[in-house]
């Protein structure tokens, strides 16, 4: 069987829990931040989202790196306890979907939890890469081209560079309007 994250939180609360449902589902810790409009493309997002359209409170957790052979998931281990169990005892946010990145490391002059705004994150530009696989079987790849652009001050791209955690509360409204023909 294959399927996307979300699909396996589908086929986990409408199957194999239907009949007790948790209060509360995590996705991730995730290697690398969602930030932006770079979140369509992760499953831990997804995983989350699924959650809240199928009436579950999920947060989305992410640790951030500048090096991809180094993660420092330090701040994750150190801290996500804690920030699950304050934003769980947070009666703001007892229903829907919450983005939380940690950090390459703390500044310890700001708060514990910054609540942030989505911004555009660094996402630039996305190729498609065209390989085979040993069976001459064509298969694509997207690379995601980012730049390391300054964010609007209250978003979690911003927040991330000063060494915060971000926690940004997702829905489905992104933003977009629409013109009138």
């Amino acid at each position: 069987m294959t399927g996307t994250p979300g699909d396996c939180v589908a086929l986990a609360l409408g199957h194999l829990m239907k009949d007790k449902k948790p209060t509360l589902l995590l996705s991730g810790v995730n290697r690398g931040a969602n930030l932006g409009t770079e979140t369509v493309f992760s499953g831990t997002i997804g995983a989350a989202m699924t959650g809240m359209v199928m009436g579950v409170t999920s947060f989305a957790l992410s640790q951030a790196f500048t090096d991809r052979n180094s993660v420092p998931w330090t701040v994750a281990e150190t801290r996500g306890a804690a920030t699950i169990e304050a934003l769980w005892k947070s009666e703001n946010f007892k229903a829907g979907c919450l983005n939380i990145n940690f950090p390459v490391a703390i500044n310890p002059e700001l708060p514990a939890l910054t609540f942030t705004r989505q911004g555009k994150g660094y996402l630039h530009d996305i190729d498609v890469i065209s390989h085979r696989d040993p069976r001459d079987l064509e298969y694509f790849w997207l690379s995601l081209k980012r730049q390391n652009l300054p964010d609007a001050p209250e978003t979690e791209a911003a927040i991330l560079q000063q060494g915060g955690i971000s926690v940004t509360q997702l829905g489905f409204d992104r933003g977009v309007t629409r013109q009138n023909d």
